[in-house]
């Protein structure tokens, strides 16, 4: 097995994934832990993360709970 990666180079990598990418993968869950992972587009301005889905959609019901 591989060691882990040290904190600064999971940092580093993680932050350059969100300079890199329009899109990720959300995974949320509902408070009975039923999980569900859609595709989103997010933007990064260097210190938060915007994340768009309709209203309606399970996931924002998810981050709303």
């Amino acid at each position: 097995m591989d060691a882990l990666r040290p904190t600064s180079r999971r940092r580093s990598d993680a932050r350059a994934t969100l300079e890199g990418h329009g899109d990720a993968w959300l995974a949320t869950a509902s408070r009975t832990g039923t999980p569900h992972l859609i595709a989103v587009s997010q933007a990064w301005d260097g210190r938060e993360i915007v994340i768009a889905t309709r209203s309606a959609s399970r996931t924002a019901r998810n981050l709303d709970e």
